[in-house]
């Protein structure tokens, strides 16, 4: 082998080794601005002997994410606007309550147009994507991004490799009206479906650290569990996908005969 082949073939060897090392993590940059779009379908339905109601939700969200600021420690500070938001609700009685931020009008105009195109939460979060901290939450709760993480995945910031997995364990805020305030354990599974130069999938699942004390309290927090995938862009080091779902009927949860079921669809994607 020539020595300038010999070069050639180590240098290959040695970028292929610093990619395949590369660390599983957010590459957040000042000034950047990252756009999700989120389209999300929920059914809840109860039923007790012959009487039976439901209520079904579908959103369109267009949500932007600023990062502000990123420190040595790759602490970086976020903003999130809503650009765009479409939402319809079902009531059990048949009625449509719709809002449409572009062209905004009816019952729900008063509520939900002062949150589009303003900041809605500001934070501070690290590589892995784990909120360190709520400076800033107008919309919901500050509990709700310890169950939605603001980029949906936390990572390990370790090398990827095919089958790896791990753990997040946190506490859901049963905040009114579902709850008051009480906080039950949850534990999501990741694991590494499939690793390529670019693009890493994930499986996810989330369940509860401890068995339920009874249905109602399952039945509390069911639309804090999703499962599904993630996909991450290692070279962007961005999500760039999450297709995640719900379904778990719960029997006896307000009488005997009694039961209560909720579905939902949650995709989201990155706008290039």
């Amino acid at each position: 082998m020539s020595s300038f082949l010999f070069i050639a073939v180590v240098i290959s060897n040695l970028a292929y080794a610093q990619e395949d090392s590369q660390e599983l993590a957010f590459n957040f940059k000042k000034g950047q601005t990252i756009r999700y779009q989120v389209h999300q379908e929920t059914s809840a339905f109860d039923s007790m002997g012959e009487f039976s109601s439901s209520v079904k939700n579908k959103t369109r969200v267009t949500k932007e994410w600023k990062i502000i600021e990123t420190d040595i420690n790759n602490v970086t500070t976020i903003e999130m606007k809503v650009i765009a938001l479409l939402i319809e609700t079902t009531m059990p009685n048949g009625e449509l309550l719709k809002f449409n931020s572009e062209l905004p009008e009816g019952p729900l105009k008063d509520s939900l147009l002062p949150f589009v195109g303003t900041v809605v939460a500001k934070l501070k979060v690290d590589s892995l994507g784990r909120v360190l901290e709520v400076i800033q939450c107008k919309f919901g709760k500050p509990s709700r991004f310890e169950t939605e993480p603001p980029f949906a995945a936390v990572l390990h910031g370790q090398k990827i490799i095919p089958g790896q997995t791990w753990q997040r364990k946190y506490f859901a805020t049963l905040e009114p009206p579902i709850g008051t305030g009480e906080k039950i354990g949850l534990v999501q599974n990741y694991i590494a479906k499939s690793v390529n130069k670019q693009i890493v999938t994930l499986n996810l699942e989330t369940v509860s650290e401890k068995p339920f004390k009874n249905s109602v309290e399952e039945a509390s927090i069911l639309q804090m569990m999703p499962k599904g995938t993630l996909i991450f862009d290692k070279q962007k080091g961005l999500l760039k996908s999450a297709d995640l779902s719900i379904d778990t009927e719960i029997k006896d949860v307000s009488g005997p005969g009694s039961s209560y079921r909720f579905q939902s669809i949650y995709r989201e994607s990155l706008l290039d």
